[in-house]
């Protein structure tokens, strides 16, 4: 009987939201490390093991949406500071203004 936890490449790029393609760059390169048994042609995945060692392994996202992010995050405690207290308006402006702030940068 076949565990569960094993996949093939095609249901593993799937359940990571990525091409097949890029699931054989995975395995190809090492950075699912013991995730991935090999029998024969055949590469079933442990998705735990691979999930976590992909985790691990891969390196922090560069793009636009992220480092945006990243910045909103590190100031999202100074904007709540800045509308506490305050009424329904003052709260829309402050977020609508630091919004357009974040996105200008």
């Amino acid at each position: 009987m076949r565990c569960p936890e094993l996949v093939s490449v095609a249901a593993y790029a799937q359940h990571a939201g990525i091409t097949p393609q890029a699931a054989y760059r995975r395995i190809s390169g090492g950075r699912l490390g013991d995730g991935v048994e090999r029998h024969g042609g055949r590469l079933p995945i442990h998705l735990q093991k691979a999930d976590t060692a992909w985790a691990m392994h891969c390196k922090p996202c560069n793009s636009r949406a992220a480092q945006l992010e990243q910045r909103m995050m590190a100031s999202v405690d100074d904007l709540a500071a800045d509308v506490a207290g305050q009424d329904d308006v003052y709260c829309q402006v402050a977020v609508y203004k630091w919004m357009a702030q974040m996105m200008s940068t």
